[in-house]
């Protein structure tokens, strides 16, 4: 249970619902009615959003050290490659979801995933 709750702190879980959120209210706002399948587009979005949140905790470890100290690296509670793992499990996660809706969400993730990286 500690290191499920670690991993949605790294995830900052609350934005990555913000993420799937987002999805949701911008199908609404374009006029579609709601169905089952727009949950994957909105775990993409999710995941995306926890992966790059894992990942800048990993890169920003040091600095957080100073300015946030009660993230999850510096107060010992996880590991820089902990939270690179975990991003990349994520970011591999929402590619996963994203093949079936075709070239153009593919191409799209893996863009998200190539910006993630290079942040």
């Amino acid at each position: 249970m500690k290191r499920l709750l670690v991993a949605l702190e790294l995830a900052r879980a609350h934005s990555a619902a913000g993420a799937a959120l987002a999805v949701w209210v911008g199908a609404r706002l374009a006029g579609a009615a709601w169905a089952p399948w727009w949950l994957a587009p909105m775990a993409v979005a999710a995941l995306l959003s926890a992966a790059g949140n894992a990942l800048n905790d990993a890169h920003d470890a040091e600095g957080d050290a100073v300015s946030r100290p009660r993230r999850p690296i510096p107060r010992g509670a996880a590991t820089p490659r902990q939270a690179r793992a975990l991003g990349v499990s994520c970011a591999a996660l929402a590619l996963l979801l994203a093949l079936p809706f075709g070239a153009l969400s593919t191409v799209g993730t893996l863009l998200a995933i190539a910006l993630l990286a290079l942040y």
